[in-house]
């Protein structure tokens, strides 16, 4: 076979491999691309919720009272849980405060600067306890949801939006 019929067939061969590749590669389409990238990213920034409270306490003798206050910019409804060593009794009551399960429900609406009715812990121990103690008051709030006609209340607060608030007082040793 001479140069000009091997290259007679060859070229044919070559354009019809090269249309059969260019048909091929329209027909896989987005699928051959491929894009991988890293980043990193350090810092910190402070976000604010829009809904917050303090915790205010103070103790007398064996009775912590507790209030709430609505420091944040919308209504909120707020909740406490009450933590003591197990030999201490913690046993709350307070107007407007209802208990549920492991939490004590402030029933009202907290408006803006608003604060709560006080919560009355009376905190008894044995006469043989000599150490120190805390009774922890964590305290949650969670903005007003309101519903088509403008009413809210408690029971449809939702608690998955929550705001957290810690405080802690040392008992007294006797």
């Amino acid at each position: 076979m001479s140069f000009k019929q091997t290259i007679r067939k060859t070229v044919p061969a070559l354009a019809l491999a090269a249309a059969i590749a260019s048909v091929g590669a329209l027909q896989v389409g987005d699928a051959q691309a491929y894009f991988c990238a890293n980043t990193f990213a350090s810092g910190s920034s402070k976000v604010t919720l829009g809904y917050s409270t303090e915790v205010h306490d103070r103790v007398e003798a064996n009775i912590k009272t507790v209030t709430l206050k609505n420091t944040g910019k919308v209504p909120v409804y707020a909740r406490v849980q009450i933590f003591a060593p197990a030999q201490i009794g913690a046993e709350p009551a307070g107007e407007n405060w209802t208990q549920e399960g492991d939490y004590w429900y402030y029933d009202e609406l907290l408006p803006v600067d608003g604060e709560s009715a006080p919560l009355n812990i009376t905190v008894t121990k044995p006469e043989a306890y000599e150490k120190s103690f805390n009774v922890v008051v964590v305290q949650e709030c969670t903005p007003a949801v309101y519903d088509a006609q403008g009413t809210t209340s408690r029971q449809t607060a939702d608690w998955s939006l929550t705001g957290v608030t810690e405080n802690a007082e040392e008992g007294e040793q006797s």
